[in-house]
């Protein structure tokens, strides 16, 4: 059996986090109760960044999770945390083998997902330190 992951990173405001739980209470976990195919959900607090979370949403198929990023319930999620976020959720779907042992499955499966997420991380800090000094060198160029 193959179920799907979808795993997102929010980066919140500074002082924001709470607000963003409060929103995904609101309008992703509650309504979960009623989305056809999804096995689970988790939303975690990064323990370095207080400002990162974590949701990860796992389902039964490819077309559960299709219908889910397409209902209006997830597009008011979006539009009503977008402006406590730095910027839009990275979010990353993939798929796992369930052997009958769930809990090693997913236990891989998010190790994976944060491998992949500390990755952007490196990456988005990268650019970021870039374009910091592309704008003090542009600064000493102008006259």
């Amino acid at each position: 059996m193959t179920d799907i992951v979808l795993y997102s990173l929010h980066e919140s405001q500074p002082g924001k986090q709470e607000l963003v739980r409060a929103v995904w209470q609101r309008h992703f976990h509650a309504p979960m109760v009623n989305c056809k195919g999804l096995i689970t959900s988790t939303y975690a607090i990064d323990s370095v960044d207080p400002n990162r979370s974590y949701i990860r949403l796992v389902f039964s198929d490819r077309e559960s999770l299709e219908a889910f990023e397409t209902s209006m319930s997830y597009s008011r999620y979006i539009w009503e945390v977008l402006p406590l976020l730095t910027h839009k959720p990275i979010t990353r779907a993939s798929s796992i083998e369930a052997h009958g042992d769930a809990a090693n499955t997913s236990t891989v499966d998010d190790a994976q997902g944060k491998r992949e997420l500390n990755a952007h991380r490196s990456r988005h800090l990268v650019s970021n330190i870039f374009a910091i000094i592309g704008r003090k060198i542009h600064r000493k160029q102008t006259p």
